[in-house]
């Protein structure tokens, strides 16, 4: 169950529905933004219906993130793209479904071990330890 929280900006109204399918909008501004908003409400950003959205971010970061290395034969990414501001966004974003999400559920374990990350990350090796002890559980 989604409640409808409403979130002041500017003139308009946004409620959590609105924020929720922003998204999931192709206008990485608006992913960013909708997501920037629904952080500030601790309340509305740990409720099963903003985590399964979040999760599905990640999904869809990772794709579009390893799409633009594909095309660009390793040699370019998403800040190519977006700007700086995205790989901010992308970290907030992972950080937030390793933090608020059910890490019984195999699409979230997915969508962190997919994740873009340093191979010396510390998120990675906590990710992988805990899949090896059983805490986790990763069907991909």
């Amino acid at each position: 169950m989604v409640s409808f929280h409403a979130f002041g900006q500017g003139t308009s109204t946004q409620t959590t529905m609105d924020l929720l399918k922003q998204l999931q909008s192709s206008d990485f501004q608006k992913r960013d933004k909708a997501f920037e908003i629904l952080s500030r409400n601790p309340a509305v950003f740990r409720t099963l219906a903003t985590s399964a959205a979040l999760v599905d971010v990640l999904i869809r970061e990772n794709e579009e993130i390893e799409s633009a290395h594909g095309a660009s034969g390793g040699a370019a990414g998403m800040p190519g793209k977006y700007g700086e501001g995205y790989s901010e966004y992308y970290a907030q974003v992972l950080g937030a479904v390793d933090q608020i999400g059910d890490k019984r559920n195999p699409k979230l374990v997915a969508a962190l071990a997919n994740g873009s990350y340093n191979g010396d990350s510390e998120f990675i090796k906590k990710l992988a330890e805990g899949t090896r002890h059983g805490s986790l559980t990763c069907n991909s």
